[in-house]
């Protein structure tokens, strides 16, 4: 089965350099497809810069550093434009900075794991960028947050972004799922072949308006009181964005 595989030592500068080193490594490919399968491919490309920013104030570029609870906030993930590779983002997560707490944001199959922290991320076309937009929250003990998510870089062309953007439901790519079972009979670029970078970001986060009283039971308890962090973490509930009900 045709298995394309990157090697970090090898570099290609160009979609011809790339095509050129295919035909080189496969040419028995033109005198049938019978004999695929026995042959590896492996396809090379420079690795991209990749950055993670938190801006908030999109339109000039404003990074985030210091912020209240609940500010409007972007998270922006981006990689050099060029037409070899895309980007997923996957297995972000928000720390203290103090190894006591943390939060994990987004799973390892790119979709949001509570949608009132933080939704599903917003793809551009070429999938060179993708950004969410969420609320400030923080941990109640300190001020400081950071977050870190992880970024795999898929080939174009061999069809490794297909499954991106992730159509997700309960947690799991849906797309990708399909894709996989549509490929059955071909070995795609494996998940622990991607090219994995780490990306950070760490803000300060300040306490807002003094929340209102209201049933420690209701409907809103939970977003107020906050969410548990990870256990085995000695911290304190997790502070999210405060939720204001106007009645008419």
């Amino acid at each position: 089965m045709l298995k394309i595989r990157l090697v970090e030592a090898q570099r290609c500068s160009s979609l011809e350099e790339l095509t050129a080193h295919a035909n080189d490594e496969l040419p028995q490919l033109r005198e049938g497809a019978s004999q695929l399968g026995t042959t590896p491919l492996t396809a090379t490309a420079p690795m991209p810069t990749c950055t993670m920013r938190i801006y908030s104030n999109t339109v000039d570029k404003t990074v985030a550093e210091n912020v209240k609870i609940g500010d409007p906030l972007t998270l922006d993930i981006s990689i050099d434009d060029q037409d070899i590779y895309g980007l997923k983002a996957v297995d972000c997560i928000v720390r203290d900075g103090l190894g006591w707490g943390e939060q994990p944001l987004i799973n390892s199959e790119g979709c949001p794991v509570d949608y009132e922290i933080m939704g599903p991320f917003n793809y551009s076309e070429t999938k060179n960028s993708a950004k969410v937009n969420f609320q400030a929250h923080k941990f109640p003990y300190t001020a400081s947050v950071y977050y870190q998510c992880n970024v795999r870089l898929c080939l174009k062309h061999t069809g490794g972004c297909d499954d991106v953007p992730p159509v997700c439901e309960d947690g799991t790519n849906l797309r990708r799922r399909r894709r996989a079972v549509e490929n059955a009979t071909v070995t795609d670029l494996e998940t622990d072949d991607e090219p994995v970078i780490e990306v950070f970001h760490g803000l300060y986060v300040n306490e807002g308006e003094e929340l209102p009283e209201d049933d420690p039971n209701g409907p809103l308890s939970r977003v107020r009181t906050g969410l548990s962090p990870v256990p085995n973490h000695k911290a304190d509930p997790y502070c999210t964005v405060p939720i204001h009900i106007a009645t008419y």
